[in-house]
């Protein structure tokens, strides 16, 4: 009897360790969260098995594809990816950001997005991040697991359970079942941050506000032997954290809506692994790396105790034929039909025709395409896009579920400086959509020295060739009489006044992604006021010439610069040919060496290269190099000074364009540079910048303000600016030297963006 009591027993010890069950916890933690990556890849390693998994907000990302089927070496790969970082930080990747639709460079320094509803009231855009990329990317990764699994979590590879919230009744939400994709979105929709999405009908946002650390959603649910809870919220102090709030109030939004993690809800039995990850924020995502291997050796730690306390051992081969039976890796999948919510039958037309190529099939690379291309037109607001996969067809579903946009964009900006040159600037934009895309955008620069007027009015047609089809007028002043009187070395002020006033059609469309082509014509009137002398009496009257005419435009660009000014990464190319039509009206002031007024016909064509690229010498040093090439058959006007403002103009400073510097324009000239910048800080850079200009003639004037050509000379322009970037764009300090008769060295200070509307002649 004794005997067989001895057997009995040692038969249930053994049948108890290779029964035990082991549930693993995933705590949210923002970019803290991919330790979880390193943490079960090192459990794997070891053969610790991982038969339950339930997670919250990041540690719900991880547990999502891990149970979908993804490798742990899948899932690290993927967090290292710029990708990764771009769907988390709601950027589109620039191989799907196309150029052709986007404005034209404005100083715009705060963007508003206002919603207006029915009733025509609005409400301020109350998200942060774009998480359309987020979206897609969920979306397209794991439209097959869930497709493989029913929609039933228990039978994805790894049975798992996701944590939201549902703030209006301030319940925690334990996901099951439905998409794997909208599960992982909402446990991660960060209030303020992210876009809440509806899932059963009920709008939830990360599952930490309620319940940061799920083990007892794991103890309810899975009934596991035994459960591993990995912590990496280290984010509640019982004081104040005097030598840590200048990096901690950076993350500040997580601390208000992330609970406390509790670590108390795990037994004796069970495991508890802190990754030690004090050192990073939560918005340390390209720390990927470094915060994996944390995870990872600090599991390496407790793998004696995990031992201990589970007997049972994985079988990583077998986990391997599981995983391969279930996942199938497959990227550019077909899309067999396209479902649209909440549109209407026009607006589903124009979905439609964008999505179907014609006379090919519907891979996933062609709609991913298209689909970043609608949300860059903005025509619609995309809530959500969802894949489905039916493993009995083995076909895919995309479900489009967007509306009309209803939000007035308001953009305010301008600049402030040492000189007359200050601006203000305000934008608006406003969209819909039928059967075309209708953009309407205007904008006003208001200032002493420079003031403009633009509407525009945008047609987007639903086409598998994509352009868009423009009418504008536009209204731009410069006023040179007083910009220049803080110039150290500038006896000779310009009294030199332009208005131009246009009206046409411009025709845009891509060569590729960054690169489009525009084809204009333009009818325009430009009247110049100008004296012909530098020194005048208060009862002289200035000389007023007045153009009217023609001009139409052929165009390509390309670009990859990283900003809109002080650019140190990418690289642009630009080529226009212009062919003038024009009137010349010359009125004669008290300066004037002419009596009579003039009336002259002109046609002339004239071409314009420029291109610049910038070197990555360093981390710390960029090199960056231009060049610039005129070519105009321009003839020579009444007067000199008509005939010098509407040359060409070679603008190679930050302030060239608040100038008149006589030396730098020509008929024809080709000119290049080359910058050197050293950022000293984060935000802190230092640039210095040489240029040289080759005129192929040069104007000069006699005693009646007569033209005649002298020989080349070649002309140079310096600067050293230290450069600071604010919250609402550069903050520079510069000195500036040019071989100009009138303007040669002077110090400038501006805090804003320097960027002017282009006049027909420039």
């Amino acid at each position: 009897m004794r005997v067989f009591l001895i057997i009995f027993l040692l038969f249930i010890n053994i049948y108890n360790n290779f029964a035990q069950k082991v549930a693993l916890v995933l705590s949210g933690g923002g970019a803290k969260g991919l330790a979880h990556i390193g943490v079960i890849k090192a459990l794997e390693e070891n053969n610790i098995p991982i038969d339950y998994i339930v997670g919250t907000s990041m540690g719900g990302t991880v547990a999502g594809f891990y149970a979908a089927g993804y490798s742990i070496k899948e899932i690290e790969r993927i967090a290292k990816t710029r990708d990764f970082l771009e769907w988390l930080n709601g950027t589109i990747h620039p191989r799907y950001n196309y150029n052709y639709n986007q404005n034209d460079p404005s100083t715009s320094l705060i963007s508003l997005k206002l919603k207006i509803d029915s009733t025509l009231k609005t409400q301020l855009n109350s998200t942060i991040i774009n998480d359309i990329p987020l979206n897609f990317a969920l979306n397209e990764y794991l439209a097959y697991a869930n497709g493989q699994a029913g929609g039933n979590f228990d039978s994805l590879l790894v049975p798992v359970r996701f944590v939201a919230a549902e703030i209006f009744s301030q319940q925690q939400v334990i996901l099951s079942k439905g998409r794997i994709a909208d599960a992982i979105r909402a446990t991660t929709s960060i209030p303020l941050i992210y876009k809440p999405i509806k899932v059963d009908g009920k709008y939830l946002y990360d599952g930490g506000l309620y319940n940061n650390f799920p083990v007892d959603v794991a103890k309810e649910t899975f009934h596991p032997d035994i459960t591993i809870g990995v912590n990496v919220s280290s984010k509640n102090y019982s004081t104040y954290p005097e030598n840590k709030d200048e990096v901690l109030i950076n993350e500040g939004m997580l601390y208000m809506f992330l609970s406390k993690s509790d670590t108390t809800k795990l037994d004796s039995q069970d495991i508890l692994i802190s990754p030690n990850v004090n050192n990073y924020t939560a918005y340390d995502f390209n720390q990927a790396e470094k915060i994996i291997n944390n995870g990872y050796e600090t599991t390496l730690l407790k793998i004696n105790e995990l031992k201990l306390k589970i007997r049972r051992s994985g079988d990583s081969s077998e986990l391997a034929k599981r995983r391969a039976n279930f996942y199938n890796p497959q990227r550019d999948f077909f899309i067999k039909d396209l479902q649209m919510q909440h549109l209407t039958p026009e607006q589903k037309s124009y979905v439609y025709k964008i999505l179907t190529p014609r006379r090919k099939p519907r891979t996933m690379s062609y709609v991913k395409k298209e689909y970043f291309r609608m949300a860059n037109e903005e025509y619609l607001q995309i809530e959500y896009p969802a894949i489905d996969y039916d493993k009995t067809t083995g076909n895919y579903l995309l479900n489009f579920f967007a509306k009309r946009d209803r939000r007035l964009n308001i953009d305010l900006g301008g600049s402030l400086s040492n000189r007359e040159i200050n601006q203000l600037y305000v934008g608006l934009q406003y969209k819909f959509i039928n059967y075309l895309g209708i953009k309407i955008l205007g904008s006003a620069n208001i200032g002493t020295f420079y003031n403009s007027g633009l509407i525009k009015i945008r047609f987007t047609p639903p086409s598998k060739f994509p352009y868009n089809i423009n009418l504008e007028a536009q209204y731009i002043s410069y006023n040179y009489f007083r910009t220049t009187q803080l110039i150290l070395l500038d006896p000779n002020p310009s009294y030199v006044r332009q208005n131009n006033n246009k009206f046409g059609i411009t025709f845009n469309t891509p060569i590729d992604v960054k690169s489009k082509l525009s084809i204009s014509s333009h009818y325009f009137y430009n009247l110049d006021n100008y004296y012909n002398l530098q020194v005048i009496s208060s009862k002289d009257t200035t000389d007023k010439t007045t153009f009217d005419g023609y001009v139409a435009e052929a165009k390509f660009e390309r670009t990859t610069l990283d900003k809109r000014m002080y650019s140190s990464s990418g690289k642009q190319f630009f080529l226009s040919a212009k062919y003038y039509n024009i009137t010349e009206h010359h009125y004669p002031g008290s300066t004037s060496a002419f009596n009579q007024n003039y009336l002259q016909a002109h046609n002339w064509v004239s071409l314009r290269a420029t291109a610049q690229k910038y070197i990555s010498i360093s981390s710390k040093v960029k090199t960056g190099i231009s060049t610039d090439f005129a070519a105009s058959m321009q003839p020579v006007f009444r007067n000199y000074t008509s005939t010098i403002i509407n040359l060409p103009g070679y603008y190679p400073l930050n302030d060239s364009r608040t100038l008149l510097l006589q030396n730098f324009r020509a008929f024809t000239f080709i000119a290049g540079g080359l910058t050197q910048s050293f950022f000293l800080k984060r935000k802190l850079e230092l640039r210095f910048e040489g240029h040289v200009m080759f005129p192929i003639e040069m104007l000069n004037k006699n005693s009646l303000n007569k033209v005649f050509y002298k020989p080349q000379n070649t002309q140079f322009a310096a600067s050293s600016t230290l450069l600071y970037w604010t919250i609402v764009g550069p903050c520079a300090v510069s000195v500036n030297y040019y071989t100009d008769t009138k303007k040669q060295l002077g110090l400038f200070f501006h805090l804003g963006y320097l960027l002017f509307n282009k006049r027909v002649f420039d």
